[in-house]
């Protein structure tokens, strides 16, 4: 009794399509089962988020914070080394432009979550917008009050209003 090879090679080369059928399929299952884990993940991170009892007080207090935060940030880089006293209205804008840059990068996923639930999802981002330009303008209002601007004199700094 002789074996005849060819056949068992021709029945191998046959079961290659059928193995590359297995692969894509079980890619495809492997792909689907992962980005399920990935959304009920997602889900149950958003359930514990929302479990969480939280203070509205306490969260509009730290979103303050973070932009303060980054106001103090631009005012020690920005404005303290170049001895500026009185800030107008083309610095007041870069300065509102900084902080609107700046601001989406430091809110985490659970605070802005917080403000969906205290506020409507589609006003959140006016609604930082509105209290990043309302912290500025109270900032800039109290910063050209508050600074005494000198000019430099040989005898010393003298105050401009005695010019």
């Amino acid at each position: 009794m002789n074996f005849d090879w060819n056949i068992l090679i021709n029945f191998a080369l046959s079961l290659r399509w059928l193995w590359i059928v297995v692969i894509i399929l079980a890619y495809n299952l492997g792909k689907d089962i992962i980005a399920n884990i990935s959304k009920y993940n997602a889900l149950k991170s958003d359930m514990i988020i929302r479990d969480t009892k939280y203070d509205e007080e306490a969260i509009i207090a730290h979103l303050d914070y973070i932009i303060n935060e980054a106001l103090d940030e631009y005012n020690i880089l920005h404005i303290t080394p170049k001895q500026i006293y009185y800030i107008n209205s083309k610095l007041e804008t870069e300065i509102i432009e900084y902080l609107i840059d700046e601001i989406p990068k430091r809110l985490s996923k659970t605070l802005i979550t917080h403000l969906n639930f205290i506020y409507n999802e589609s006003y959140v981002g006016a609604f930082i917008g509105m209290r990043i330009y309302m912290t500025v303008l109270n900032w800039v209002l109290e910063f050209n009050v508050t600074r005494e601007p000198t000019v430099g004199h040989i005898d010393g700094p003298i105050e401009i209003s005695k010019l």
